[in-house]
């Protein structure tokens, strides 16, 4: 005999809507607890001089690669390039 609180509940829409509410609370911890570290800051002092027209330096005139990842630094070029902003293409590439 099936008791009348379990008639119509569908378990599988349940695990769904539970799995997407764990995604989203781990995807704003993500968000809110991300930090980015004094290497990174390196390379976006790069990324803003090579946008900016001024090459591949840390400031204009003195010729100096200080990144250990050209296709990281070369994505970020591209993402900065393309929004403006470092903060969230660097947490989205």
């Amino acid at each position: 005999m099936e008791a009348q609180f379990f008639r119509g509940f569908d378990l599988g829409r349940a695990v769904k809507a539970s799995g997407f509410v764990v995604a989203l609370v781990s995807l704003s911890v993500f968000v809110w607890t991300a930090w980015i570290s004094d290497d990174a800051l390196i390379t976006l002092q790069q990324v803003k001089m090579f946008v900016a027209g001024e090459g591949i330096v840390w400031n204009p005139d003195i010729r100096v690669q200080a990144f250990t990842h050209p296709t990281w630094f070369f994505l970020l070029s591209a993402a900065h390039a393309a929004s403006g902003a470092f903060y969230w293409p660097t947490l989205l590439i």
